[in-house]
């Protein structure tokens, strides 16, 4: 069996999950990073995993291309999302992820949220240092990833 994990991650927290993910299943798997726009053999695999960061309740732009694609979605086993609030991660999944095209999908996860990233982006910055102080002040917890949750999704997907 040869999969495929095909990611978009906007800050690098989706690409270290992937990379973590890839450790864990069986069989040859390689990574994609859809956000490099190369050309895909989609023939040479038997099955696909997605994962993909979530800003605004929105995925990637380049994981939602891929998800549309009938070579893609006709394979794909597993999504995996990144967000900041993953409290909320059913209702990006409902928003983002259409039945039409996750028919196939056993396993879809929510492995965490990291805020503490630093970005090119000074607006993105102050962003996050925002997040972080409005969750603090309503007692909420900063996500992180939860690896716990890429082992079990990595089993799931080894029994297929």
């Amino acid at each position: 069996m040869k999969t495929a994990i095909l990611y978009a991650s906007d800050f690098g927290t989706t690409k270290k999950c992937a990379e973590n993910l890839q450790n864990k299943l069986k069989g040859e798997c390689d990574l994609i990073d859809l956000t490099k726009k190369e050309k895909i053999d989609y023939d040479s695999y038997d099955k696909f995993v997605l994962g993909t960061n979530v800003k605004m309740g929105r995925i990637n732009k380049y994981a939602k291309k891929a998800v549309k694609n009938k070579k893609i979605n006709s394979k794909l086993q597993g999504i995996f999302i990144l967000c900041g609030y993953p409290q909320t991660a059913e209702k990006y999944f409902e928003k983002n992820f259409k039945e039409k095209y996750t028919k196939n999908v056993v396993v879809k996860e929510c492995f965490g949220g990291n805020l503490d990233l630093k970005t090119e982006s000074t607006f993105v910055n102050i962003a996050l240092e925002q997040l972080k102080a409005f969750n603090k002040e309503k007692g909420i917890k900063n996500p992180q990833v939860n690896y716990t949750k890429v082992s079990n999704f990595a089993r799931i997907l080894n029994r297929r």
